[in-house]
């Protein structure tokens, strides 16, 4: 946090941030891993509540399951196939400014930055399932990416947007569950976090009602965010047992 100018009539305070987060579970006691609820589990050699499951994968053009796909020619599975992520963000940045017009103005806004982390999607995981399909009775709601209304087919876009991408039609082609590892993704984002506007208004329109100053403050929280999450937030959280 520092001064970056300073001015008689123009001040500008920034601030930089940036922390990190790594953890491995050493050991369990002997005991077996330990399922925390669906995907997340306490394994030795990981981070704690890691996302493990089966998934759909593309492999030199072969779409399947991981479980099948990743096995050597001795039909035996590396160490760690099924481990999607962890739960908790590696990193995280925070780059904020404060600018200062004047006596009366104060200008300021946040960016916040979170990655190295996955969240499972449970919204999209039922926007996903193949029993949630619009049907073809002229009472479609949905649309496509052009905008146009569509009839018939699955409700989620990344199903209707996605035809040529295998693994995610193998996925919409079967009924989801909470054990599945398709629905983990990275969850990392960039967020205008808060702006901030202040004023403080002139001494001679407050002193007539008895008030020494008084200062209006405008705030807004969360207004723009830059991700590839392919859910409706990569913050948003169903009963995960770690989360940020």
């Amino acid at each position: 946090r520092g001064t970056v100018l300073e001015t008689a009539s123009f001040a500008w305070d920034a601030t930089v941030n940036y922390t990190t987060n790594e953890n491995e579970i050493v050991s369990l006691g002997g005991g077996a891993p330990l399922q925390l609820q669906w995907l997340q589990f306490m394994r030795e050699g990981y981070p704690v509540g890691s996302f493990f499951g089966d998934r759909f994968i593309e492999v030199n053009g072969e779409v399947g399951l991981a479980s099948n796909l990743l096995r050597d020619s001795n039909g035996d599975l590396p160490e760690g196939w099924d481990y999607l992520g962890q739960p908790l963000p590696t990193r995280q940045i925070q780059l904020g400014s404060t600018f200062s017009v004047g006596s009366s103005v104060t200008l300021g806004f946040l960016l916040d930055h979170k990655g190295g982390h996955m969240n499972q999607d449970h919204s999209l995981r039922w926007l996903m399932h193949s029993a949630r399909q619009v049907t073809g009775d002229g009472q479609g709601v949905a649309v496509d990416s052009n905008g146009n209304r569509v009839n018939e087919g699955p409700i989620s876009h990344r199903c209707r947007d996605n035809p040529d991408n295998g693994a995610i039609q193998a996925v919409c082609g079967r009924a989801s569950a909470l054990t599945h590892g398709d629905f983990a993704f990275p969850a990392d984002f960039w967020r205008l976090r808060e702006v901030t506007m202040t004023y403080r208004m002139p001494d001679a329109w407050v002193a007539p009602i008895g008030v020494q100053s008084a200062t209006l403050s405008l705030a807004g929280r969360n207004l723009f965010r830059w991700t590839d999450y392919p859910g409706l937030d990569p913050e948003g959280m169903y009963r995960n047992d770690l989360s940020d």
